[in-house]
């Protein structure tokens, strides 16, 4: 038990220290040479006598030994912003020492069939479930399901840190039909060295081990009972990259998790309600994020839009998906990026003030402060048809990109470790043992408490420069064009 509870800690609050990789550039792109191929797995308890996993559609012998009976309950807590928060429990499991052999066509082994007293209606990208968890997923504090969807990547990065996003290599996985489509990745195989060692299945009770497989295997979730579920990836450094998923009579979707103590729950519940607020107000949708038709900055002229866009087609493939792409981008900017302190503490320097050549502009210099990151990011991601917004507050302003049905929020200034201090613009120094930084991608933002309070967040798309802006129709400053929009809603 204490093997496995450390197997589910590293997913949700790994910081480990990583040994699988080296340091390399990450603007050479790695060739995608996997092949995609369904394999359906056959799962058994680990410690049986035996064993079988097969590729394809074959029909096989399965000795299934359980454990002792036990009952268990599984009990959600729904957090919600306008209601009081609710339990909803499932019906009892009860799982009985037996030895059963199964001849039948390949399945994911199940849980026991049971139809739960009350299910959750609507799980998705806003809903947030406090899980109550029984033995393998009991913790101290509370276990916070988010993010559900249809589509989820975990990646591991070269310094070690576990993200509910697409970074070095990991898993990737996607619900078609009622059935758990899933896979290992490894896109940066020149830097990271590993391999895929071991698969398991764990639930509340139990952990069963599947065949180890390079092709895309899936799972038959439609008569799990509800609860958690976890695919768990062991890799040849002993790290684990985790799925999470969550049976809700009968369907099932793909969620982030993560511990969180009561004020880091309520904190994060703030913030959720505070982007759903300023979203709603503005009238922002992935739909409406992706236009790029009348980008225009002061600070990142329209030749330079154009010329970041063309560069994001060189950065990446066609044939990626948006989280591979994204990830891209972030690796780009802080291989090839610098943050210009002297500007942020001294305005502009005075032999760039009047030049008109463009030598000193971002796109030729490589450096900038924090409106050049995200008009930069969100440039590249809307030429690459991903949704991209600013948020800002008062001195200050990070990215929001709609990645597999969630926005999730990034800040390069703070990721991006190469600085300049003084007036020679090509003095590049790098705070800290690596120029690759993760602190402030996706759930690190909120992890470790990065501009975590609400009320910092004062506006969306505030750094997003449209025509509106520039001829004065909208307001710029953040509080006013807060106040623009709540004035001006309909």
């Amino acid at each position: 038990m204490k093997k496995l509870l450390s197997i589910i800690l590293s997913a949700v609050i790994s910081f480990t220290v990583f040994s699988g990789c080296k340091h390399g550039t990450t603007s050479e792109k790695s060739e995608d040479t996997s092949e995609e191929t369904t394999v359906t797995v056959s799962v058994a308890e680990k410690g049986t006598t035996t064993v079988n996993t097969v590729s394809k559609t074959e029909t096989v012998t399965t000795i299934v030994t359980t454990t002792e009976a036990t009952t268990v309950t599984p009990k959600i807590t729904v957090a919600s912003e306008t209601t009081a928060e609710s339990e909803i429990t499932a019906t009892p499991q009860t799982i009985t020492e037996s030895q059963t052999t199964v001849t039948t066509k390949v399945t994911a082994a199940t849980e026991p069939a049971a139809k739960p007293v009350a299910t959750i209606k609507e799980l998705n990208n806003r809903t947030i479930l406090v899980y109550d968890g029984i033995q393998n997923f009991k913790q101290t504090n509370n276990l916070v399901l988010y993010d559900f969807s249809d589509i989820k990547d975990v990646g591991i990065s070269r310094d070690g840190t576990i993200h509910p996003m697409r970074m070095h290599y990991g898993m990737t996985a996607e619900v078609k039909n009622g059935y758990v489509y899933f896979s290992s990745y490894n896109d940066y195989p020149y830097i990271c060295k590993v391999s895929v060692k071991s698969i398991d299945i764990i639930s509340d009770t139990s952990v069963k081990s599947i065949k180890v497989s390079d092709k895309t295997q899936k799972l038959d979730m439609s008569s799990y009972a509800n609860g958690l579920y976890a695919i768990s990836t062991t890799w040849s450094n002993n790290q684990t990259s985790i799925v999470f998923m969550y049976a809700n009579d009968g369907s099932v979707k793909l969620c982030s998790v993560e511990t969180m103590s009561n004020s880091e729950l309520e904190d994060f519940k703030a913030r959720r309600d505070r982007i759903d607020y300023l979203l709603e107000l503005q009238n922002i949708t992935p739909e409406n994020a992706i236009d790029t038709s009348d980008l225009c900055y002061p600070w990142l002229n329209q030749i330079e839009t154009d010329l970041w866009m063309d560069l994001s087609d060189d950065i990446i493939k066609e044939n990626w998906s948006e989280s591979r792409k994204l990830f891209a981008f972030h690796e780009w900017m802080c291989e090839n990026l610098a943050y210009d302190n002297y500007k942020a503490d001294k305005g502009i320097r005075s032999f760039a003030q009047n030049d008109s050549s463009g030598k000193y502009d971002t796109w030729q210099s490589r450096i900038g402060v924090c409106h050049d990151w995200v008009n930069i990011l969100l440039t590249m991601c809307r030429a690459q048809g991903i949704p991209c917004i600013t948020a800002d507050d008062t001195d200050h302003t990070w990215n929001l990109v709609y990645i597999n049905g969630s926005w999730i929020e990034i800040d390069m200034t703070i990721d991006i470790r190469n600085n300049v201090y003084g007036e020679d613009m090509t003095n590049w120094i790098c705070d800290g043992e690596s120029i690759y930084c993760y602190n402030a991608y996706g759930d690190e933002f909120v992890k470790k408490g990065i501009r975590k309070s609400p009320e910092e967040l004062i506006v969306l798309n505030g750094s997003l420069w449209t025509f509106d802006i520039l001829c004065g129709i909208i307001p710029y400053g953040a509080y006013d064009l807060l106040a623009y929009y709540e004035n001006n809603k309909s």
